[in-house]
This record gives structure tokens, C-alpha cells and sequence, in this order.
């Protein structure tokens, strides 16, 4: 199956990668690049469903898991450019409980970077318990810091959608979910959402697990504050493609998408023609937030599907077209080595 979807002729070889993907490991993907405000490359194929029925089509969505902190942050940055809150001054400011066990010093920027010390859950806690936002958030005020917040940087794989999310609704009174539909997405005509609503379920991709690590998470030290992210709670890609996770408000990880919205530049340039304080500004012209809301929207440059396949790493490495040349912005690309720990949301 051929990629559907357009290319500028600087990025031919982009397409001829992704068309060579199509025909070898990859089961269905999208990927969007943005250069400079423009689109260079918009491009959608393959199966969205491993049994190779449903075409994967330019309004296919799928779960984009870390890429939903990016919509998240938006919701922060949106109530802060309306100046209801300051990114400097303390969590408690606005949530009073937070300020348990040490945490009165934690700024709202400490957690928008990753450096509240508040990074995971204290044992006991399952990813099912992250289902009940309520209880799972005010665990987290409880518990002490894992560090001395503010002094260092520790990824906050699962806990910063619950954080932020809260502070969203302590400020706003609206869910983190409501207000993404609401304030981001309605007015932007961007097809992106916190979890998966279920009339959208049909065109969802699910997720197909990679295969399981050979890493002995044992070898590690269990009282460092990585191992305690990666397990509190431990990730489980399988779980995306149920109605729990689907139904969830998880703002770290459980948005739905695909790439053309959240291509970086262009999602900047719709945000910020949003929060200019003119509710019925519209997204800049030829941008992909002017694109019906039946299109899609997703993540980190790319959002793919793969045959499983024992001869394949064990974990799936992001690949980005290389296009520093070309662009001031640096590409968005992860990859996790195959010895390294499960790989994070």
C-alpha cells in the first residue's frame, strides 16, 4: 500500500523512506513535518488493524502517548497567557493540599520541567488506579518529594498529566479533558483529545505491544528515583487499547492524535492565534488547524504501527527525517537503546 498524503519536492526522500517502511516492518503510520510555520510533509498509510482490514486514513487517530504532555503544557500556557496563573508561584498557591511532606516550595514551573521531585507514585499503585483521577491526584499531594525540588531534572513519566491536570482544574473549574476539547481543540478545529471518546474508537489505531524486554529490572538500584518513576506505576503499552485507558483522563499519556496537528511549529503558531485573547481567532492560513476537525492529529513527528516480529529490537526506536539542513528547529525523535528500561510514556 502506497502513502497517501503530499510532500514538498525537498523532502521526496521522505516519502520514498516512508513508502520503504510501508513495504517492510511497518504496519500503518502517519507523520507530519513542519518547517518554519509550513508543512513540508503531511504523509498517512498502511493498516491501522493487524489483520490488515482497515486502511490507515488521513482522520486515523492513535494513542501518542508522551506527545500528550506537549497538550497539556498548552492548557498551562494557555490559562497562564490569560494571566489566572503564574508560573512562578507555588503549586499550593492554587492547590493548598500539594503542599504536604515538604512540597510548599514547588513552583508550577518545577513541574512543567520536570523537576518537582514529584515524578511517580509511592508504592503501592497500579496503572488501574491512575483511572480514578481524583484519588490517584490526591495521592499525590500526600507524598514526599523525591528529591529536593527544583535542584535537579527527573522525567515525570506518568505523574505530570495528574499534576498539571489538577491545576487546571483548581484554576479553572474544568477537567483537563473538558478544557483541551473546549479551549484548544474546538476552537482550533484540531483533532486531538485527552483519552479517546468513543465514537472515535473505530478509527483509533490500537497499539501493537512490542516485544517483551530482555532486561532484569531487579539489576537495578530500587531506591533511585528513576526506578521508582518507571515503576510507580510500570508502563504497560497494552493497556491503551482498552476502554479504561480510552475513557481515562491520563494528561501524560492517554491523548489521541495524529501527527498533522502536533507537528511543534504549527500547533505553536494555532495556540498562539487562540490565546491572543480573541475567542474567535483562527488558525493562520494553510496551517493544519484549519484543516475540518474530521482530520487527524498526532505525535513526535511520527505515530506507526509494526508487525510484531521477534528479529526486530526490543524496543522501538523513533526514526526522524534528517532535516536540521533545512530548518532552524531541531527534529522531535526519541529512541530508547534495546538495554535500556521500559520505555517511557
Amino acid at each position: 500500500m502506497q502513502a497517501q498524503g503530499t510532500v514538498k519536492d525537498a523532502f521526496s526522500a521522505v516519502r520514498d523512506a516512508f513508502d520503504k517502511g510501508l513495504h517492510s516492518d511497518e504496519l500503518g503510520a502517519c507523520v507530519a513535518l513542519d518547517v518554519d510555520g509550513e508543512t513540508v510533509v503531511d504523509l498517512w498509510g498502511g493498516h491501522r488493524d493487524p489483520e490488515r482490514t482497515s486502511p490507515w486514513t488521513r482522520d486515523t487517530i492513535v494513542n501518542v502517548f508522551s506527545t500528550t504532555k506537549t497538550v497539556t503544557a498548552l492548557a498551562i500556557l494557555v490559562l497562564a497567557d490569560r494571566g489566572l496563573i503564574d508560573l512562578d508561584a507555588p503549586v499550593a498557591t492554587y492547590w493548598p493540599e500539594f503542599a504536604q511532606n515538604g512540597k510548599e516550595g514547588v513552583l508550577v514551573r518545577h513541574v512543567m520541567g520536570h523537576t518537582s521531585g514529584v515524578s511517580g507514585w509511592d508504592q503501592p499503585i497500579t496503572l488501574a488506579d491512575l483511572y480514578d483521577v481524583q484519588a490517584s491526584t490526591a495521592k499525590l499531594a500526600t507524598q514526599a518529594p523525591w528529591w529536593t525540588p527544583g535542584t535537579a531534572s527527573g522525567y515525570h513519566a506518568l505523574s505530570q498529566g495528574h499534576l498539571l491536570g489538577e491545576l487546571v482544574r483548581r484554576v479553572d473549574g474544568r477537567s483537563l479533558t473538558r478544557f483541551v476539547a473546549e479551549e484548544l481543540a474546538a476552537p482550533l478545529g484540531a483533532d486531538v483529545q485527552i483519552g479517546a471518546r468513543q465514537q472515535d474508537w473505530e478509527r483509533t489505531a490500537p497499539v501493537i505491544p512490542p516485544p517483551p524486554i530482555s532486561f532484569d529490572m531487579s539489576a537495578l538500584d530500587q531506591t533511585t528515583p528513576a526506578f521508582r518513576t518507571m515503576t510507580g506505576p510500570a508502563p504497560d503499552a497494552s493497556v491503551v487499547n482498552t476502554p479504561q485507558w480510552r475513557r481515562a483522563e491520563i494528561g501524560a499519556a492517554n491523548g489521541a492524535a495524529a501527527s498533522r496537528v502536533l507537528s511543534p511549529s504549527s500547533t505553536v503558531a494555532c495556540i498562539t492565534a487562540r490565546s491572543s485573547g480573541d475567542r474567535r481567532a483562527s488558525a493562520p492560513a494553510g496551517s493544519p488547524c484549519s484543516t475540518p476537525s474530521s482530520s487527524s492529529s498526532s505525535a513526535e513527528g511520527a505515530v506507526r504501527q509494526r508487525r510484531p516480529a521477534s528479529s526486530r529490537s526490543s524496543l522501538s526506536r523513533a526514526r526522524c527525517p534528517r532535516i536540521a539542513s533545512t530548518s532552524r528547529r531541531k527534529p522531535i525523535c526519541h529512541s530508547q537503546p534495546a538495554t535500556s528500561p521500559p520505555p517511557s510514556w
